[in-house]
């Protein structure tokens, strides 16, 4: 952690939706996505996003600079439409995930300080709403880093995933929470935000916000192994609930074609609602 400030966090805000937090927000759910996902953003609007219609929940798409002016205006037409996107004028790519990231917490600070919870979930991962608004309703919305647990792992030096010694001297990554999903209480976003100005940016976005940052400030991670299922296949004869354990809030959904993952997303979601409903009726019965 550098004495003096690296990142400034001062990129222009492009778009955003006004009055977006007005009134008690319990959990803002912030998607990382790119412009071409547009089917993607659709099916959350209809499916899992809908938990976005709860007074107290709230439902944002960020972006950054998208390669052509015609995008950009795309996302603006999408925003008067939907009002549900975030664009900030930095580059919007892969190398830049942990900036994106970070922005989301830029946001919530400025324009959603309100918010308990702030959920942080990539575009092609689909929420277990039910079972999230459950976890939430017992977490004291302080000091949490809510996921997946991964171990401390080992440095990668070549490849998509290379990280230089200048960047990173260590050997290891700090254990961490996986990137697909996690809750973050907004205590713990705005210190981590604050901390993220005097450390060098790493191209790995889970491993550096929940990881190396929580190391530096000290906060633990709370560990729910059942909160996110990672490359889940889903097969056509076979019911989502009957191949993934009640207790999994987000999964990663995998297909070898777009449209083919947007209707799988929505045929899981219905599955696994489905199931809740029927877990919840044995109980009361």
């Amino acid at each position: 952690m550098r004495p003096h400030v690296v990142n400034r966090f001062d990129h222009k805000l492009l778009i955003s939706p006004s009055g977006k937090c007005r009134g008690q927000v319990k959990l803002l759910i912030t998607v990382l996505s790119v412009y071409g996902n547009v089917n993607r953003r659709r099916a959350i609007r209809q499916s899992w996003g809908n938990l976005a219609k709860r007074p107290d929940v709230r439902l944002v798409f960020i972006f950054g600079q998208q390669t052509t002016e015609s995008f950009n205006n795309y996302l603006m037409e999408e925003s008067i439409t939907f009002g549900d996107i975030i664009q900030y004028d930095f580059k919007d790519s892969y190398r830049n995930l942990t900036l994106k990231s970070l922005s989301i917490l830029r946001w919530a600070r400025e324009n959603c300080p309100n918010a308990q919870f702030i959920l942080k979930v990539d575009d092609d991962i689909t929420i277990v709403t039910s079972r999230l608004y459950a976890i939430l309703r017992n977490l004291e919305p302080k000091g949490i880093i809510y996921g997946t647990y991964n171990n401390a792992f080992l440095v990668v030096r070549k490849g998509k995933w290379n990280i230089s010694y200048s960047d990173y001297p260590f050997s290891f990554f700090p254990a961490y929470v996986a990137g697909g999903a996690y809750v973050l209480s907004s205590d713990v976003a705005e210190t981590l935000l604050n901390a993220a100005r005097h450390v060098p940016l790493l191209p790995v976005e889970d491993v550096f916000i929940t990881g190396i940052l929580a190391h530096i400030k000290s906060i633990p991670l709370t560990q729910d192994s059942n909160f996110l299922l990672r490359d889940y296949f889903p097969k056509y004869k076979q019911r989502t609930c009957d191949r993934v354990s009640h207790d999994t809030v987000a999964i990663m959904v995998v297909t070898f074609e777009e449209r083919s993952l947007v209707y799988q997303m929505n045929r899981t979601f219905l599955d696994l609602e489905g199931c809740t409903t029927q877990q919840h009726s044995t109980l009361v019965v």
